[in-house]
């Protein structure tokens, strides 16, 4: 062990045995200090839950014009234009290979 620790070490032996005056009023000036520090400590709170509201609200807006997964537009039907339909409509039946429905047979009766 050093010197400079061992004569630390003594100076501090010697500090704990002393006596110490004992102060005939507390002091004044700790209750204003608590009072202060609670205030900061109440702001602070107050300071970081608005701030993660905010940092909240600022990504569920982002993430809902961000991601792919979100319609940004109306849907429309998956479906071929009127018009088109019409003419394929037509073609169809000029050629004969689509015909209007024909009925069922009529109900026969069975001779028995």
């Amino acid at each position: 062990m050093s010197r400079a620790k061992k004569a630390r070490a003594r100076e501090r032996r010697r500090a704990a045995a002393a006596p110490r005056p004992a102060s005939p009023k507390p002091r004044v000036a700790a209750k204003p200090r608590i009072d202060a520090a609670r205030k900061r400590v109440a702001v602070a709170k107050v300071g970081v839950v608005g701030v993660a509201i905010v940092g909240f609200g600022a990504a569920l807006g982002f993430s809902r014009f961000s991601y792919a997964g979100h319609p940004k537009k109306p849907l429309r039907p998956l479906a071929a234009p009127p018009r088109y339909v019409e003419i394929v409509r037509q073609n169809l039946l000029q050629a004969g290979i689509v015909a209007p429905t024909q009925a069922p047979p009529g109900a026969a009766t069975s001779s028995s």
